[in-house]
């Protein structure tokens, strides 16, 4: 919330990731995996999974219409692009373990430039103190000049598969008044 943020560091990404390839396209792992509508959907491409966490490309979110026209029409924390983070962590648990993550809270959250203005590479990086079903994570917001946007330390969570029916295809139907299209879907 300061006036001037801080000298953006490089990322470094943790030693020895491999990733392999996600299982599903995004478009699968949102109708499958995942409970976002489509304002909510900034994952681009799922650059990849390891057993410590995963990879993808968020595209660049825009404030809503009300902030338009303002003086700084941009958000101090984008909650598309943070959020998308935490789906990126929904769809490891699900892809490692079958089960549904809740985010439940996080350390903090360091601000190093704007996760609005242009694409972002977003790692999720599973810590090892991590026990099933609790699970600890870093999630950086990495620019295309390889520098942090934005870092989640210490975000928590915890993985049930009892949630799987929440979510995808084990959910169930939209209220009709949303499936008539009388509201929009987030």
């Amino acid at each position: 919330m300061a006036p001037e943020l801080p000298e953006p560091p490089r990322f470094v990404a943790p030693d020895g990731t491999v990733l392999r390839p996600f299982p599903l396209s995004v478009g699968e792992a949102y109708r499958q995996w995942l409970f976002h509508g489509p304002r909510l959907q900034a994952i681009t491409e799922i650059e990849g999974i390891s057993e410590r966490g995963s990879r993808a490309v968020l595209d660049a979110s825009a404030p809503p219409p009300a902030l338009r026209g303002q003086s700084h029409p941009r958000w101090l924390i984008d909650p598309v692009i943070f959020d998308s983070g935490l789906q990126l962590f929904l769809l490891w648990t699900r892809a490692q373990l079958d089960k549904t993550t809740l985010p439940s809270r996080f350390l903090r959250y360091r601000r190093f430039g704007s996760l609005s203005e242009t694409k972002l590479r977003c790692h999720v990086n599973v810590l090892e103190r991590s026990r099933d079903p609790l699970y600890y994570l870093d999630i950086a917001f990495v620019g295309p000049d390889g520098r942090l946007r934005g870092l989640l330390e210490g975000m928590e969570g915890t993985s049930s598969r009892a949630l799987n029916r929440l979510v995808g295809a084990h959910a169930g139907r939209r209220p009709a008044a949303e499936a008539a299209g009388d509201s929009p879907s987030l």
